[in-house]
């Protein structure tokens, strides 16, 4: 069992359609529950990384992107963080 959390666990499966999915700063904040502004913020500091570039070179993220996302947002949540 993988115990770094910041790590995919190599014990689960992974399914194709898993793999592919890419979601603009726009769509991967709603989904996650935050602003873009945040988004922008966790990706400056390190937290998440773009998976991809689009056309004109904006972030594409992926739904390992997202997961770390809602991880960041439930330690928040559930340790009383601040940014």
């Amino acid at each position: 069992m993988n115990s770094d959390p910041s790590q995919p666990s190599r014990d689960l499966p992974v399914y194709d359609g898993e793999t592919d999915t890419r979601y603009s700063i726009e769509v991967i904040a709603e989904l996650a529950g935050v602003n873009p502004q945040t988004v922008l913020h966790y990706q400056a500091q390190g937290f998440i990384r773009p998976a991809d570039r689009d056309a004109d070179e904006a972030a594409l993220f992926d739904d390992e992107c997202l997961r770390q996302l809602r991880r960041i947002g439930h330690l928040r949540a559930t340790c009383e963080m601040n940014d």
